[in-house]
């Protein structure tokens, strides 16, 4: 869980504690504890937050990536695969393919 709080406080520092507690659903109060190490990982707090599940939250939304061709919402491993597939013949998939090469959120490689 470490590995996650690390990277949740690299995104906050990034963009803010505000931003990213909106993103994933909970209280700025909340995760401002946690990043700042003032909210145990090992507790089970009296209203039912736990910081195990708010890392889990962030793990869940934070390893998705907005597609800007499809417009919606893709796994790292998803968006890999439409970035690693050869060029296609048929059109359709061929705009996906030259949208991809091109995207900011390329996981591999040099974008062409």
């Amino acid at each position: 869980m470490t590995d996650i709080l690390e990277k949740l406080k690299r995104e906050c520092a990034r963009t803010s504690i505000t931003h990213v507690a909106q993103r994933i659903g909970v209280p700025r109060c909340t995760l401002s504890l946690v990043v700042s190490g003032k909210y145990g990982l090992s507790t089970q707090r009296p209203n039912g937050a736990n910081p195990k599940r708010i890392l889990a939250k962030f793990e869940l939304i934070y390893s998705r990536i907005d597609c800007p061709h499809l417009k919606q919402s893709l796994t790292r491993e998803i968006c890999q695969v439409y970035a690693e597939k050869k060029r296609p013949n048929n059109p359709i998939r061929l705009q996906h393919w030259r949208a991809c090469q091109n995207c900011p959120n390329k996981p591999t490689g040099d974008r062409i």
